[in-house]
């Protein structure tokens, strides 16, 4: 047994019993300099994790890069990541019959992951429905696809965790050399989404871009605030409806319409330049 007179102190993700003067501390340095390390282990992980995918290995839903099962199967092998146990029931505890009632099936599924590279090991619990955006629009649903892609976004939820690479962004991708005009988009409902964007959607949005940034001297913000004003509309209800404050939230459909908008705009801008 360890006596009181030793100090613990993280050292590769596990804690090493260190003998001291009196009592039992943490050394404030070691650890954050253990701490600083993990940091930059697992931002070298998310780097090479990035690179080892394509655009067809994610999926935009809302503007946001989720991982598909395809890539999911060209990390698991570098990173050791094990998913077992997998445990799949229908969401309602109820029963199959009762929760397919308005036409709707949903499954979920719990796994247990483990990374032999981090040493992280958890429960995960992803799942699918019948409601998602990638099968409302199918009009011959078969379950067995809404099964399996319960499992499969149990196992994303797993592996992405795992890695710490929750919650990444389109600029995240693009870093790593991945081309977000050519990621396929899912349309929900209640949304404006439509399409995925083009390449060509991706170049005029990107023109878009550059050119609020210019008018607004380089203010970011300022450059925001512009495009919710543009985006800004009145609904059908007389309601005035909130722009968007990122080019990466518009549908494919919008950036056209804006194009064209921002573009007279920046002939303005730069016509009142030259007259002044």
């Amino acid at each position: 047994m360890e006596s009181a007179n030793q100090e613990l102190v993280p050292a590769n993700g596990t804690l090493e019993v260190i003998p001291t003067g009196v009592g039992i501390t943490l050394d404030p340095q070691r650890a954050i300099a253990e701490a600083n390390k993990r940091v930059e282990f697992y931002r070298q992980i998310k780097s090479i994790s990035l690179k080892m995918t394509n655009e067809n290995d994610w999926v935009l839903e809302g503007g946001k890069p989720y991982l598909q099962g395809s890539g999911c199967e060209k990390l698991k092998p570098i990173w050791g990541i094990e998913i077992k146990d997998a445990r799949m029931e229908p969401s309602l505890k109820e029963g199959f019959d009762i929760f397919r009632q308005n036409g709707e099936v949903a499954f979920e599924c719990m796994v247990t992951g483990k990374s032999k590279v981090t040493g992280e090991e958890s429960v995960f619990i992803g799942g699918r429905s019948s409601q998602d955006g990638f099968f409302s629009n199918q009009k011959n649903l078969d379950i067995v696809d809404v099964y399996k892609a319960a499992y499969t976004n149990a196992e994303v939820q797993a592996v992405m965790r795992l890695l710490g690479m929750r919650n990444l962004t389109p600029e995240d991708l693009e870093s790593a050399g991945i081309n977000v005009g050519k990621v396929s988009g899912v349309a929900f409902k209640g949304e404006m989404k439509e399409k995925a964007w083009t390449e060509a959607t991706a170049e005029k949005a990107k023109k878009i871009g550059q050119w609020l940034i210019e008018m607004s001297d380089g203010d970011r913000e300022l450059a925001a605030g512009e495009l919710e004003k543009m985006t800004t509309f009145t609904g059908k209800d007389g309601r005035q409806v909130a722009g968007k404050r990122s080019i990466r939230e518009l549908s494919a459909k919008q950036v056209e319409i804006l194009y064209g908008k921002a573009q007279r705009s920046y002939e303005d801008f730069l016509r009142s330049r030259e007259e002044a």
